[in-house]
């Protein structure tokens, strides 16, 4: 058995700057005890979104589905994400395979971090349309890029990944200061020079009302629904209005007796892997295509070389 050194280095000097800190002794048996459990015991159960049938995927980011049946008033089919946080949502649907088919619309970072070279193409809108008071892109911005693209590119699939419910929230941005802008500078190459801030954390901690956190939540996924809506019943084929992975909310983890609020990673219950599945039928369905730049430059390439021959 081989000992990594380096990550017992890290554990020591974690151990020595919290070991009083019982949010962290908590959070450290979480990922030991809580984890494995899912990991070994129950394993990953989630669905892979690339074998399901659309054309269109409209992903909200982090959004439960008892909130979204709350707020959109509809109560749709769901199914079982394979993450309980974007990263392991992205690693476990989309790591290692090509989708030549498909263009991945996204106001999050993190898809360029993590899966960029996976797609025909990304669109990080978040480089172009970055709210800076907010630290996040707005719903409007994500429409607008989605129709360019489909009128662009009308054989490929579309994963158009808004940010929203997911915090910063839109009417309260005194709830996370920072919102998105550490991610957004990390996949810049950037180390960003400021501690980053989260609400789920703080409210874990005693820091912010649950309350207050909750109405914040519910209302960004308010503001963003309308634009997810519109957007289905404007790009051609079957739309489908789903998400990445949900929020805990105080729920108490098995087999441990301690609650987490935000979304960790590994951590498959219900509240974080439950989400809507709306399927929204606009119109006939796309011919898909794989063919790409790769196959324009080479017919390209023979025009040339037969107009050369002429001459």
């Amino acid at each position: 058995m081989t000992i990594d050194k380096s990550r017992v280095k890290r554990f020591l000097l974690e151990l020595k700057n919290n070991w009083r800190d019982s949010y962290w002794w908590k959070t450290k048996l979480r990922d030991i005890v809580v984890v494995n459990y899912f990991r070994y015991v129950i394993g990953n159960r989630g669905e892979y979104v690339m074998k399901k049938d659309w054309d269109n995927l409209i992903i909200l980011d982090a959004c439960r589905y008892d909130l979204f049946v709350e707020v959109s008033g509809l109560k749709p089919d769901y199914i079982i994400s394979r993450g309980s946080c974007t990263a392991e949502f992205l690693r476990e649907n989309f790591q290692g395979n090509k989708f030549r088919d498909t263009i991945y619309i996204t106001a999050n970072p993190m898809i360029d971090l993590l899966v960029r070279d996976c797609f025909y193409k990304v669109i990080s809108v978040w480089k172009y349309e970055w709210d800076e008071e907010l630290n996040t892109v707005l719903p409007e911005s994500m429409v607008k890029y989605a129709i360019k693209t489909e009128e662009k590119y009308p054989d490929k699939r579309l994963i158009i990944h808004f940010m929203q419910p997911h915090q910063p929230f839109i009417d309260y941005p005194e709830l996370s200061r920072h919102g998105f802008k550490d991610i957004r500078l990390v996949a810049e190459g950037m180390r960003p020079q400021f501690e980053p801030t989260n609400p789920w954390y703080d409210a874990d901690r005693g820091k912010l009302n649950f309350k207050i956190l909750w109405k914040a939540y519910k209302k960004n996924l308010e503001i963003v629904l309308p634009h997810a809506f519109y957007l289905a019943n404007k790009v051609r084929g079957r739309n489908v209005i789903t998400s990445d992975h949900g929020e805990a909310f105080r729920r108490l983890l098995f087999p441990l007796p301690i609650r987490i609020a935000e979304h960790p990673e590994g951590i498959h219950i219900p509240e974080l892997v439950k989400v809507p599945w709306l399927v929204i039928e606009n119109g006939g369905r796309k011919k898909i295509s794989a063919r790409g730049r790769e196959v324009e430059l080479i017919k390209s390439s023979i025009k040339k070389l037969k107009v050369k021959k002429k001459i």
